[in-house]
């Protein structure tokens, strides 16, 4: 069963910590969160919201956040799928994102990503 509804303000927050054996959270409503990793997301289709939010990139920069997946793929073993996701003004350290070429793009262009040593 997937595990929906959740919302969060505020804290520190291992984003494994939140799934259950599906890897899917339905419906995350997370403000002001610092997600930590080591992890893989994907946005699973629905309906997201992404505003404000930073991905601290590492030591490999911006390019080693994506992990791009052919498109008609429809498993990821070992991601944590996010679906009807409203994510705003929140950091992510250690966390990447797999998509298409297509959602990777749209994906770049909506967050902030920061450097951090």
């Amino acid at each position: 069963m997937t595990k929906s509804g959740l919302t969060i303000a505020g804290g520190v927050v291992k984003i494994t910590d939140l799934v259950d054996d599906t890897y899917i959270l339905d419906g995350l409503v997370a403000t002001g969160v610092t997600f930590e990793g080591p992890a893989i997301i994907t946005f699973a289709p629905g309906d997201h919201v992404i505003d404000g939010c930073k991905w601290l990139s590492g030591l490999g920069g911006f390019d080693s956040l994506l992990w791009e997946v052919e498109a008609g793929r429809t498993h990821i073993t070992g991601v944590v799928g996010l679906t009807n996701a409203t994510l705003i003004d929140c950091t992510f350290s250690g966390i990447g994102v797999a998509g298409t070429a297509s959602a990777l793009h749209t994906f770049a262009q909506t967050i902030e990503s920061v450097p951090n040593d």
